[in-house]
């Protein structure tokens, strides 16, 4: 990766300096160098390119180095200033250690020191990158999974790939290392897997082909890209394509299109229909759906018993990764020594139903959401907070607190944070004279960036100019 160093002095010579030092010690690294003679013009370089490292002068004509870093400060950029400067006063120290500059040179600097404190800016930039991508992996996977529930994401188009959920999650992040690969927490009987920012389901399917078809074998269903907003389309395509996987065993991989039997679609509307009716815990209407649900069952399976074992595998899934049913474990060992179709039906007819009473029962007696609330309005601030922690924090499943936070504060999770967030942030403007970048960490923001761009979009005014405005 090309690191972009711009080096500002109004004397040449101290710029070329600089640049022969660290291309004669750093040779096998990447390096770009672009030069401005003052402030002003390193301030325009900022707005237009995107700089690393800024070797910045304090005494310069037109916009001194001080100033400089004060404005480039207010643009919210990811760059590091290293100053430098012949002026060896304490103020001028604490003036640049108040406008966020990394470190403090003194001229004429020694090799040495140019280059100790280059790698030790770097490696701060390095890690905080490391941590940046940490926390936006774990943001995508909160969005992912608020979308498969019908929630709110930042996603333009995605696809949406299942594979069994009894592939270890560790194996498929070795395999699928492309940044546009979110592999999300286990979703009903799958692993959820969201691809964003590729333009063709051909494309989605070529990468994913080339990820998971090697030794050994992962086996995939796909549905087709479509807009973020229309996630859940994708992911029900995936999962009809996954009916059609478990029918064709011989195939490695599975791709929704418009002609896939008209039984495997039913099978999915009955389906919903019973996760939806049990979650209710209207016995009457359970009851109601299960009997359309098992007839579809059995003519989708062809009567084979171990077809219907594993369709139902999938059912008893979304209900324990909803939160809606503990276990499937105890009601999946008894099918499985069943020999009869009616007693398949029976068994399972009853589990449902005493497990959708038992549910409405728990959830008449505890508020685990209203925790989840105040933990959420305690702790907005964390970065690292995301709905798989909070998930822990109160004992539900993910997507069973995703539904219920949103139906409890009627915004999804992300969408909370983030006016929780923004809200503190315009309170820090308000009462701080602080650098834009520490307003947005200190608000929970991980990207001055992305802060300054939805504070845009909300606000309808930059942070910069939010006091001017109010």
């Amino acid at each position: 990766m090309t690191q972009t160093i711009l080096l500002v002095d109004d004397e040449p010579i101290e710029r070329e300096v600089i640049e022969h030092m660290l291309n004669q010690a750093l040779s096998e690294e990447s390096l770009h160098f672009l030069h401005a003679n003052n402030g002003q013009e390193a301030i325009a370089l900022c707005q237009s390119t995107t700089i690393d490292l800024i070797f910045m002068d304090i005494n310069m004509p037109k916009v001194d180095g001080l100033q400089a870093v004060k404005e480039i400060n207010a643009l919210a950029i990811e760059t590091d200033v290293i100053m430098v400067s012949a002026y060896d006063t304490f103020s001028y120290a604490k003036q640049a250690i108040d406008y966020g500059v990394q470190a403090y040179l003194l001229k004429p600097a020694a090799k040495d020191d140019v280059l100790a404190v280059y790698h030790k800016v770097m490696t701060k930039r390095r890690d905080e990158r490391l941590k940046r991508e940490k926390l936006t992996d774990m943001t995508y996977r909160t969005q992912l999974s608020e979308g498969l529930i019908g929630g709110e994401n930042t996603f333009s188009q995605v696809a949406i790939a299942l594979v069994n959920a009894e592939v270890q999650e560790d194996l498929l992040r070795e395999r699928l290392t492309d940044a546009r690969f979110i592999v999300g927490p286990v979703f009903g009987a799958h692993i959820p897997i969201g691809i964003i920012d590729v333009p063709t389901t051909e494309e989605v399917l070529s990468l994913l082909k080339s990820a998971c078809l090697t030794e050994p074998i992962i086996r995939f269903s796909l549905g087709r890209v479509t807009s973020g907003d229309d996630l859940r389309q994708s992911y029900e395509e995936a999962l009809i394509s996954y009916y059609d996987l478990i029918d064709r065993e011989d195939s490695s991989y599975s791709v929704y299109h418009p002609n896939l039997t008209p039984a495997l679609k039913d099978l999915d509307r009955y389906q919903l229909e019973v996760v939806h009716a049990f979650e209710k815990g209207e016995t009457a209407h359970l009851k109601h759906v299960l009997t359309p649900y098992f007839h579809q069952l059995k003519q989708t399976s062809k009567q084979q018993l171990n077809k219907m074992r594993r369709y139902v595998e999938i059912l008893l899934g979304q209900l324990v990764n909803q939160g809606l049913l503990e276990s499937r474990l105890s009601i999946q060992q008894q099918l499985a020594l069943v020999d009869s179709k009616a007693v398949f039906q029976t068994l399972l007819s009853d589990f449902l139903v005493k497990e959708s009473e038992r549910l409405t029962k728990q959830q008449a007696l505890s508020s685990p959401v209203d925790q989840a609330v105040r933990y959420v309005d305690d702790h907005f601030t964390d970065p690292t907070l995301t709905l798989e922690q909070l998930a822990e924090v109160v004992g539900l499943s993910l997507f069973h607190l995703s539904k219920a936070f949103k139906q409890k504060t009627q915004q999804p999770f992300v969408e909370y944070v983030r006016d929780k967030r923004l809200t503190y942030a315009k309170q820090l403007l308000r009462q701080n004279n602080l650098p834009l970048k520490a307003v947005a960490y200190e608000a929970g923001f991980t990207d001055p960036n992305y802060f300054s761009r939805t504070f845009k979009k909300i606000e309808g005014v930059p942070p910069s100019k939010y006091l001017t405005s109010h």
